[in-house]
């Protein structure tokens, strides 16, 4: 779902778990998007203002606070299913914030 504020748009869904899912550019950190064209498989296309980079955003990154919360429950040697389970994050997503 995508929320309009101007030229603006912040894309908001849902997650497995029923909590808010904000988009995330991965390269700035910034949730500040504008549309930008289509992709070649016709999904819309979104710019960040912060730095520019495009995405379809084909895939959400979980906020950087829950990022960094569920890295460090990793390195102290937390099983990934008790980190899924307080987290909501998915297995992917808990492999893929070392």
């Amino acid at each position: 779902m995508a929320r309009e504020c101007g030229d603006i748009v912040a894309l908001a869904g849902l997650g497995d778990e029923g909590q808010e899912v904000v988009a995330v550019c991965a390269n700035c950190q910034g949730i500040r998007f504008v549309r930008n064209g289509h992709t070649g498989m016709g999904r819309q296309n979104y710019k960040c203002k912060g730095c520019g980079r495009q995405s379809d955003f084909s895939r959400f990154l979980p906020p950087l606070d829950v990022r960094e919360i569920a890295r460090r429950m990793l390195a102290s040697g937390l099983p990934v299913k008790v980190i899924r389970q307080i987290t909501g994050l998915s297995r992917g997503q808990v492999y893929g914030v070392r």
